[in-house]
């Protein structure tokens, strides 16, 4: 079944609203609050502190209760905000299937049900307040023994049964078996329908003159909520009276208490003194206690020792003077919010006596290996000093201490391990520490592993600055450190995550491994990673593209091919003269220069990923003076005139050789270096004339470079 907790702090709950017709008001009575011992003897998950609520239809005397029910205007709702209890052992969907002999086994009488006036068979439902105590059900029960003041009346003093002949359940469109309400614990936390009804056929009335029907007990440790539907009998036979919970049509009524909407009921502990304290006769002290309301205000805290009342404090924090007296006690505290809900802490249980006892508490590794396990001890005497702690495991004296900070050192064994310690004081009085439990366990080793460089890599240069990275793992521990080695040899310890150490590589094949070492001082070796450190092969550049002529002020663009057959290029710097006249780290590699008269030196350095640096080979460049006008150049029988110099519309290129046989080719190139033309002929006269137009191209500085019998000659013009 479900279980539902609710906690409403009052003993009877009645909506006390106006009475129309025939019902009076809906009573929700606070039956029961489970303990401990009821959780632990109970056959079904019953939680701590979960109530049984029941609830009654009061109707006026003559007055028969035909059904609860839902239809499609009027939900018939019951919820819990966590989950309904019900019992697996002897609980039923009603309270007409469980044998009133048999609540007293264990928690069948808080089961949740179902009914239309009985508690179980042959037994009427009634509010404890109107049993007469006679043949009370529950005084067998070894539980159920719960006497808190915040439900009332105890059930071994009243329990709400009453001998007698009660109507039986007809459910109509409701299957009992497959709602919350059945066998099964925790089965769900919401009752609903919109087409079904719980009914008592020949109507039902309450076996006392108060005319009270039970038609429900529900138990739960949530808040508990309902909006009911009810159908009664008038005196007036065939006529019958309806009751929703909002929303009436056609001649329905609504009374505001068949609507629970519930109130969080407040929390309280008792904070001082602590459990099991032993306190000192008849010497003052102070109580106290948090109590809190989620939904609410605290109206007041009541302070009792055991059971009997002993103090109230109406104003945080909470707290009243206190003198104990000689024995045992136990300490609760009742805290009522401002709806009358109300919550009993758990018990504090104290000892008072002429000689306080000494006060100890272990503490102790939950998990330790075979090693040597040390077991502390806090020991303390109110009222003298502490002579000894004696330590003791599985049940046997292993050793004691009479100095503090108390401890004792055990070589463990493997198994689980009971401990505990007895402090005695200077009057021989003896505590019993609480007990822990050791489990020594063979120690797992760590595990290791090299995620980089990867086996079988032969990429890394000597003098790489290599990052060797390892993951390591304890699983149950941790691990304090890991070491590298390379060929055997240490290169570095981590002891944080990621494990890592740098290491600079030398030339050869190596292997690597690393050892992780966890808090147990236990080691595990890596499975190797091998590599191969080759020497750095130097990178190759030439110079491909430069002009062996040019004139002064030309801008000269150089351009170079470089590439590194182990690696990469990361720049390429071009010298003139041995001067740097620029870096390039993106191919194709170039620059630029301006030039200046003579004759001058280029060269090009590429650098590779590593730093290795190789220079090409020197290439020579002859830059001329430029003088404006028709540039007359003769060179080896070659004579050269371009005209007119500076131009705008057309130039004449005269080339005259003194052999009539001699291959002759031309381009005219602008100054970044693209062919603006380009032609190649034979000439059969010792005199060339060619004529082009530059009305179409840009203004700027144009180089006319020919080739005559092998030999290569630049003139310089000028587009205006």
């Amino acid at each position: 079944m479900n279980k539902l907790v609710l906690a409403l702090g009052f003993v009877t709950f009645q909506f006390l609203g106006f009475a129309q017709n025939g019902l009076e008001k809906i009573i929700v009575e606070k039956y029961y609050i489970a303990t401990a011992a009821d959780s632990l003897g109970s056959v079904g998950t019953l939680p701590v502190g979960s109530t049984t609520y029941r609830v009654y239809a009061d109707m006026l005397p003559g007055y028969r209760f035909q059904a609860l029910y839902g239809n499609a205007d009027h939900a018939l709702k019951i919820n819990t905000s966590s989950s309904f209890f019900n019992n697996e052992d002897r609980g039923a969907t009603t309270a007409n299937a469980i044998a009133f002999a048999k609540l007293k086994t264990n928690t069948v009488a808080l089961d949740s049900w179902f009914s239309v006036g009985a508690s179980a068979t042959g037994q009427f439902g009634v509010l404890k307040s109107e049993d007469n105590g006679a043949a009370n059900l529950l005084t067998l029960s070894t539980l159920l023994k719960n006497n808190a003041a915040a439900m009332g009346i105890p059930l071994t003093t009243q329990d709400g049964n009453q001998a007698g002949s009660p109507e039986a359940v007809t459910f109509v469109g409701i299957d009992p078996s497959g709602g919350i309400f059945d066998a099964t614990s925790l089965q769900g936390n919401s009752f609903q329908t919109n087409d079904g009804a719980i009914s008592a056929l020949n109507g039902a009335t309450g076996p006392t003159v108060e005319n009270r029907v039970l038609i429900g007990q529900f138990t739960t440790n949530g808040v508990f909520t309902f909006e009911l539907n009810i159908q009664i009998g008038t005196p007036t036979p065939g006529v019958s009276e309806k009751y929703v919970a909002s929303n009436p049509v056609n001649g329905e009524f609504s009374i505001p208490s068949l609507i629970l909407s519930g109130n969080n009921p407040p929390v309280v502990e008792v904070t001082s003194p602590s459990n099991n304290a032993k306190l000192k006769t008849g010497v003052a002290t102070t109580i106290t206690a948090n109590a809190t309301d989620s939904d609410g205000t605290i109206t007041n805290v009541e302070f009792f020792e055991d059971g009997k009342s002993i103090g109230v404090d109406n104003t945080a924090p909470y707290s009243i003077a206190y003198t104990p007296t000689d024995g045992n006690h136990t300490i609760t505290a009742l805290a009522t919010d401002n709806k009358s809900a109300q919550t009993t802490s758990s018990g504090v249980n104290i000892l008072a006596s002429n000689n306080i006892p000494p006060v100890i508490t272990i503490t102790a590794p939950k998990i330790a290996h075979l090693e040597t396990v040390t077991i502390n001890a806090t020991a303390s005497d109110a009222d003298g000093t502490v002579k000894e702690v004696a330590f003791y495991i599985d049940s046997v004296l292993v050793g004691t201490d009479v100095t503090a900070p108390f401890s004792y050192a055990w070589t463990s064994v493997l198994g689980k391990h009971s401990v505990f310690a007895i402090a005695t004081d200077d009057k021989g009085e003896k505590t019993k520490s609480n007990k822990e439990i050791i489990e020594v366990v063979t120690n797992v080793l760590p595990e290791v592993a090299i995620i980089s460089p990867t086996n079988n890599d032969n990429t890394i240069t000597t003098g790489t600055n290599l990052l060797i990275l390892a993951n390591a793992s304890d699983a149950d521990g941790k691990v304090n450190k890991v070491e590298f080695f390379v060929d055997g040899k240490s290169v570095g310890i981590d002891t944080e995550t990621p494990y890592s150490v740098n290491y600079v590589a030398v030339s050869g094949k190596h292997y690597i491994t690393a050892v992780a070492t966890d808090d147990q001082l236990a080691t595990t070796t890596s499975t190797t990673i091998n590599i191969e450190v080759k020497d750095n092969q130097l990178p190759l550049v030439s110079i491909t593209n430069y002009f062996e002529t040019v004139y002064k002020l030309d801008v000269v663009k150089i351009t170079a091919n470089a590439y590194d057959l182990d690696g990469t290029i990361s720049e390429v710097e071009f010298f003139i003269d041995s001067v740097s006249v620029g870096i390039d780290q993106i191919a194709p590699y170039s620059t630029e220069w301006i030039a200046t008269p003579g004759i001058h030196h280029i060269k090009a350095v590429a650098k590779d990923n590593n730093g290795a640096k190789t220079a090409s080979s020197i290439k020579t460049i002859d830059v001329k003076s430029f003088t404006a006008g028709i540039e007359d150049q003769e060179i080896a029988g070659v004579k050269v005139q371009v005209y007119p110099n500076p131009t705008s519309s057309h130039v004449t290129f005269n080339v005259t050789t003194s052999n009539n046989e001699a291959f002759t080719s031309f381009q005219v190139i602008d100054n970044i270096g693209r062919i603006v033309l380009e032609k190649e002929m034979k000439n059969t006269q010792k005199t060339v004339i060619e004529t082009i137009d530059v009305q179409q191209v840009e203004k700027g500085v144009y180089h006319f470079h020919f080739t005559i019998n092998g030999k290569q000659m630049v003139e310089k013009f000028i587009v205006e």
